[in-house]
C-alpha cells in the first residue's frame, strides 16, 4: 500500500514539473520576455522533420502492386529542384492529398518493419525498401494523383476531357495520355515548342519519326525555327484532335495549314505564294470540301494532307515528296484509280492562269467569265422588258375595264 502511495505522489511531482514548465513559457512570452530554450527537434528523423525526401530520396524506396509489380518510389534530388511547383513554393502534400500526414492516410504506406525491422532495428537505408501499395498495377497508381493537377488548372483540365485522348479512356483504354504522362511526376517543367515533339513521341514513335524528316520537323529540330507547325500546333496540346473527329478533315486540316500558308510575312521569308488556299478553294476539290461541310463531314474529300501526306510533308522539289512531278501520278490515283500519266496535268499546281505563263488558259477563261457575264446581263435585261410589258399590258387591261 505505501509503495502505491510513493508511486502516486512521484507521479504528481512529474506532472507539477511539467505545468510549471509550460506555465513559465507562457508567462514569459506574454511579459515580452524571451522564453526558456527547448530542446532542438531531431531533424534527422524524417517523420518529425516533415520533409518526405527524407524517406522517397532513399534509392532502394519502392513499391509492390497487388499485381506483384514493383515501382520506383524514390524522388531524385535533381527532379525536386528543377519542379517549376516546388520553385513557386507548392510542396509535395498539394497533389499527394492522401499522402499529407506519416503514416499515410493509406496505411498500407506505412509499414513500419519495412524501414525498421521485424524487431525494430533500424535496416540499411541503401538496401531495397519495399512497401505495399493499395494499387492493382502501376498504372493505377500513376491515374491516382492525376486530379490533383484540376486545383489549380482546371481550364486545361477542361480542355483535356475533350480530347481525343480522354475518349480513348472513357472506352478502356486506361494507358491514354492523362496529365503526368505528358507533363511528368516530378521534374516538370513548361512545354514549349522544342520539346513538344518529343513529349508525343512516347506514344507516336512513328509519326515523330516521320515528322522530324520533313520540311517542317527538321526545320523545327535543326534551327529552331519558331514559324514551322508544332504537333500542338495541328492537333492541339490538351483539347487533341485527330482524324478521328469528324470535322477534322474537312475544317481543321484547311485551317490549319491556311493559318500559315496565307500569311505573307511567314511565306515572304520563303519565298512561297500565299495563293495556295485561295487556288485549292476555287478547285473542284476545294468546293467539294466547302460543300460537304453542310451535311457531308464524314465524306472523304481531297484535303492538303491527302497530296501532300500527314507528317512526312517535303518540299515539292523534293524526288521523295508526294507532289513531285514524277510521284503525281501515283498520288491523284489514291483517289482516282484510273488516273494515266496524262492525268496530274490538269492540276495548275496552285497557280493562277496568267497571261504571260498559261496565255491560253489566261484566254479561256477570261472569255469564259465574259460570256457568263453578258449572258447574265442579257437574261437581266430580259426580265426588266418583261416586267414592263407585263406592267403595261395590266395597265392596259385595267383602263379597258374602266371603260
Amino acid at each position: 500500500m505505501k509503495k502505491n502511495v510513493a508511486l502516486i505522489i512521484l507521479i504528481c511531482f512529474l506532472a507539477l514539473g511539467v505545468f510549471g514548465q509550460q506555465t513559465s513559457v507562457v508567462f514569459a512570452a506574454s511579459a515580452g520576455q524571451d522564453p526558456a530554450p527547448t530542446a532542438t527537434p531531431d531533424t534527422s528523423n524524417p517523420h518529425r522533420a516533415g520533409e518526405c525526401l527524407g524517406c522517397h530520396g532513399l534509392p532502394g524506396m519502392k513499391g509492390r502492386t497487388a499485381n506483384d509489380e514493383i515501382v520506383s518510389l524514390y524522388i531524385q534530388p535533381a527532379e525536386h529542384e528543377v519542379n517549376f511547383h516546388t520553385q513557386a513554393g507548392v510542396g509535395c502534400k498539394f497533389c499527394h492529398l492522401d499522402q499529407g500526414e506519416y503514416p499515410h492516410a493509406s496505411s498500407s504506406f506505412a509499414t513500419c518493419s519495412v524501414c525498421h525491422g521485424m524487431n525494430g532495428e533500424k535496416v540499411d537505408k541503401t538496401a531495397e525498401l519495399i512497401f505495399t501499395l493499395p494499387y492493382q498495377d502501376p498504372r493505377e497508381f500513376t491515374l491516382s494523383f492525376n486530379d490533383a493537377c484540376s486545383q489549380c488548372h482546371q481550364e486545361k483540365y477542361d480542355q483535356v476531357a475533350e480530347s481525343v485522348h480522354t475518349r480513348l479512356a472513357e472506352a478502356g483504354n486506361k494507358y491514354a495520355p492523362m496529365c503526368v504522362d505528358c507533363h511528368g511526376a516530378h521534374a516538370i517543367s513548361e512545354a514549349n515548342r522544342q520539346t513538344q515533339s518529343a513529349i508525343c513521341k512516347k506514344c507516336h514513335e512513328g509519326e515523330y519519326n516521320q515528322y522530324k524528316d520533313s520540311v517542317h520537323g527538321a526545320a523545327l529540330e535543326d534551327e529552331a525555327n519558331p514559324d514551322v507547325p508544332t504537333c500542338g500546333g495541328c492537333h492541339g496540346s490538351h483539347a487533341v484532335k485527330g482524324p478521328s473527329n469528324t470535322d477534322f478533315r474537312q475544317i481543321a486540316a484547311t485551317e490549319i495549314c491556311g493559318k500559315c500558308h496565307s500569311d505573307p510575312a511567314v511565306m515572304e521569308k520563303y519565298g512561297i505564294s500565299t495563293d495556295v488556299m485561295g487556288t485549292y478553294l476555287e478547285d473542284v476539290h476545294g468546293k467539294t470540301n466547302i460543300m460537304g461541310r453542310v451535311n457531308r463531314l464524314d465524306e472523304v474529300k481531297a484535303t492538303c494532307y491527302d497530296c501532300h501526306g500527314v507528317h512526312n510533308i517535303l518540299s515539292p522539289s523534293n524526288p521523295y515528296s508526294s507532289v513531285y512531278p514524277s510521284n503525281l501520278q501515283a498520288t491523284c490515283a489514291q483517289c482516282h484509280q484510273n488516273a494515266g500519266i496524262q492525268f496530274p496535268a490538269a492540276w495548275l499546281s496552285h497557280k493562277k492562269p496568267e497571261l504571260a505563263t498559261m496565255p491560253l488558259l489566261y484566254a479561256v477563261n477570261n472569255y469564259s467569265l465574259a460570256v457568263v457575264v453578258i449572258v447574265l446581263l442579257l437574261a437581266g435585261l430580259w426580265v426588266i422588258l418583261d416586267l414592263r410589258r407585263a406592267n403595261a399590258v395590266q395597265v392596259y387591261k385595267n383602263e379597258q375595264g374602266q371603260e
